[in-house]
This record gives structure tokens, sequence and C-alpha cells, in this order.
């Protein structure tokens, strides 16, 4: 999955010289959380944050505070061609909820923490109505996850995903059907099935 496939398009700007309650104002009427900053040409010179803003929002009524004050400038951003996983991992790397999107030195896009959580969720299986069982596999089954595959088919089952966590501890998400029976098959296979 490509950062383009799932980062905003619809860009919300604000402009550099726009008043801290400007920016928080377009902010809410939005519902978003992040925005790029423009200067008069245009061209993107920051990005700010809520948290930017309501850091500053006493000192702005006391002094006259703008977006480009507070903004950050050369914000770490990510090109629509990268990898989803790579703008999780910065976001959770730095502790930001989003990044803009560069191509050829133009913003082309936002992707923001809710974006990759709604793509991992579609990655899962988990956006559609689905069965989830998680469990533990034998060594025999998970060398050859199409063994998994042919015991959950035939038991009447249709997998929509299978995600791995850690050590053998595994996870799928099926279409909605008799799971009880699926889950009996497994545990004839030797897998350990959670409750």
């Amino acid at each position: 999955m490509l950062v383009k496939d799932w980062m905003s398009t619809e860009i919300i700007w604000v402009d550099e010289s726009a008043s801290i309650q400007e920016a928080l104002k377009l902010m809410k009427s939005h519902g978003i959380r992040h925005l790029p900053v423009r200067n008069e040409e245009g061209k993107l010179t920051g990005w700010i944050t809520d948290s930017d803003l309501r850091g500053v929002l006493i000192a702005s009524m006391l002094e006259e505070i703008n977006v480009k004050d507070v903004m950050i400038v050369n914000p770490i951003s990510i090109n629509p061609s990268d990898h989803l996983e790579d703008a999780a991992r910065i976001m959770v790397e730095q502790k930001i909820g989003g990044l803009p999107v560069i191509e050829k030195d133009h913003l082309v896009g936002v992707i923001t923490v809710i974006d990759v959580l709604k793509a991992f969720l579609a990655m899962f299986g988990a956006l559609e109505k689905t069965v989830r069982i998680d469990f533990t596999l034998p060594e025999s089954i998970r060398t050859d996850l199409s063994k998994l595959a042919s015991i959950v088919e035939a038991a009447g089952g249709r997998i929509k995903s299978v995600c791995k966590f850690y050590g053998n501890q595994y996870s799928i998400h099926l279409e909605e059907g008799n799971t009880s029976k699926i889950t009996e098959v497994l545990k004839k296979q030797g897998v350990i099935v959670e409750q």
C-alpha cells in the first residue's frame, strides 16, 4: 500500500499571516488537526498542528502572533510513492499525527494517523463485517500457510486476511459464518485457538 492511495488530496491551507484564532477556527470547521502553511505566492513554507496553536493561544490574545511565528519550518514530509508503513513508522518515531506529502517540491496531499489506521483496518479486513479468530500455529502449518487456508476452506470458511503478530501468534478475519466448526477443525490440526 502506498501513501498516494490513502492520503487526502483535498488540501486545506492556512496563510502564514493568519492569526492563531483564524487557524484554529479553520481546523475546527474542517475537523482536522494539521494545516500546511503557505506564503503569499502559494508556496508551502511550513506546517502547523492544533497543539502548536493551542500552546500559544493565550499569548496570542496578549500580543500579535501569527501562524508564521509558531509554524514548523521544513516539516518532515513523505513522497506519495512511499509505502504506507514508512509513513506510519515516521509518525510513531517522531510522535507526530500527520505528514505533508510532497512530490517534486509541491504539496500534493496530507497523510494522518487516521488515514493510516483506516488503511491498516482495511488490510486486516476489519472495515467490513468479519469474524476474527486468534491462534498459535504449530510449526507444521506455520512453515506453509497454504495449509492453514486449506484447513479453513475445507471447514467452510473464507479467509479475508491473515495477520502475524509476535512469535507464533496469528489472527484471521473470515467472512461471517460457522466459526465454531472452523475452530474445532483447527484444534484437531494442533492449532491452539484463543477463546
